[in-house]
């Protein structure tokens, strides 16, 4: 990629120069569905970085997300006994069933993140 083609001398000098910034503490939601409108249609899950966030190099981020679509998919498998559908109660009741499953885990890896946090950036 020809850096100097998108970005200016000026700018890059800026970047280079710049502090190093601080990623914010590994954080989590408690609530892992979201309601955005009527009914099913507005029943949104949270999954990866919107669900629980860290520190890009602490090395958790895309594993979380990875578990978290597994328990969602489980979650469905559950609700619609196997078969295949998209009806309004095995929507929201898959949702609620990935919430049950999954924000206790996003809770305690989070903490476990806040534990060694501070040492990786105290």
């Amino acid at each position: 990629i020809p850096v100097r083609d998108i970005v200016s001398e000026e700018e890059a000098d800026a970047f280079a120069k710049e502090r190093e910034g601080r990623f914010p503490a590994p954080q989590y939601s408690p609530r892992c569905q979201v309601s955005c409108g009527d009914g099913v249609r507005g029943t949104c899950v949270l999954v990866g970085d919107s669900l629980h966030a860290f520190p890009p190099d602490l090395g958790q981020g895309v594993n979380a997300a990875l578990e978290d679509i597994c328990d969602l998919e489980d979650a469905f498998s559950i609700e619609s006994g196997g078969a295949a559908g998209d009806s309004p109660d095995i929507i929201k009741n898959a949702a609620t069933r990935y919430e049950e499953i999954r924000a206790p885990e996003a809770k305690s890896l989070v903490q476990i993140m806040q534990v060694g946090w501070p040492y990786q950036y105290g």
